[in-house]
């Protein structure tokens, strides 16, 4: 039996090929254009209840933000007059800086704009956020150190799709390690629970009337159901953070993830994080596979 040892030089270039070589940025300009079609779905929704949720009058008013959160979180609007205006401001600079980001228009100052901005926004009202809202500000942090101007951009019309376009690999690879280890906690809190362990947890989740879209179909309401999809939620997770990683299992993991999200987003109040996650396993799919999808609808659109 011979036993294999490495060197650090083999260690160090393994390193960089890992973290600095090149590769097609088709991934990453795709997730670019969805995170910034993310933004563009979040600040439309802030703008239906923005007077209520982040005005100085409103139900969380200047003052009680003033003694509770203003001192320990930043946010443009503690440097701007305590007005509904400035909330306004803020709001329109984000929409106009997650469209750049959508279209391609300086995408990595558009990022950089989107997160300080996410961050002023939620860090005004911490109460009324979701899960979402803090995945896809971490999103647009990705996306301000990649290079994501070289396809998809009205900048670049006529060449929307190039194939000799390359990137670093890092950027992309920290996105892929942030989802996966987003399913990894998930898995690892949901094993401290007893009603995990027993299978009752999807059954406490789908009566909880304030979450849910609509009542449990009776032949569906039954241990049988609970138990199959709690534990069905754990080998799921489990293969979002494992096989996931394994190119023959990859795009069947990924299209598992997405119906699963899909799931979720049918029986639960929770869509806009589904959304987001969903936006997010598409850090997964190959550059290959994107350009092979986007060459099946330009030929079906000719």
């Amino acid at each position: 039996m011979t036993l294999l040892f490495i060197t650090f030089g083999e260690l160090a270039e393994g390193w960089n090929q890992l973290l600095f070589s090149e590769q097609s940025s088709l991934t990453l300009c795709v997730f670019r254009v969805l995170t910034g079609m993310l933004v563009l779905t979040e600040t439309r929704n802030w703008l239906s209840v923005y007077k209520l949720l982040l005005s100085p009058d409103g139900w969380f008013g200047y003052d009680e933000y003033i003694t509770l959160q203003q001192p320990s979180r930043f946010s443009l609007l503690n440097y701007m007059p305590p007005t509904t205006r400035s909330v306004e401001v803020v709001l329109g600079v984000q929409a106009i800086a997650g469209f750049c980001l959508t279209v391609g228009i300086l995408p990595q100052l558009a990022a950089l704009i989107c997160f300080v901005t996410l961050v002023s926004i939620h860090n005004r009202n911490m109460y009324v956020l979701s899960s979402g809202d803090a995945l896809y500000r971490f999103f647009c942090l990705f996306l301000i150190f990649a290079p994501t101007q070289t396809q998809l951009s009205v900048m670049d019309y006529p060449n929307l799709l190039r194939p000799e376009a390359k990137a670093p690999a890092w950027p992309l690879l920290m996105i892929q390690l942030f989802m996966a280890n987003i399913y990894l906690k998930n898995v690892f809190f949901k094993l401290q629970g007893n009603s995990w362990l027993n299978g009752t947890a999807t059954q406490l989740v789908l009566h909880v009337r304030i979450w849910n879209r609509f009542v449990v179909p009776t032949i569906l309401d039954r241990a049988w159901f609970y138990k199959a999809t709690t534990y069905g939620t754990l080998v799921v997770e489990t293969t979002l953070f494992t096989l996931i990683w394994i190119d023959e299992c990859r795009l069947a993991v990924v299209a598992l993830g997405v119906l699963f999200h899909l799931g979720l987003w049918v029986f639960l109040r929770i869509g806009f994080f589904q959304m987001a996650m969903i936006v997010g396993l598409g850090a997964f799919v190959s550059p290959h596979e994107y350009g092979y999808l986007f060459g099946q609808i330009q030929r079906w659109l000719a």
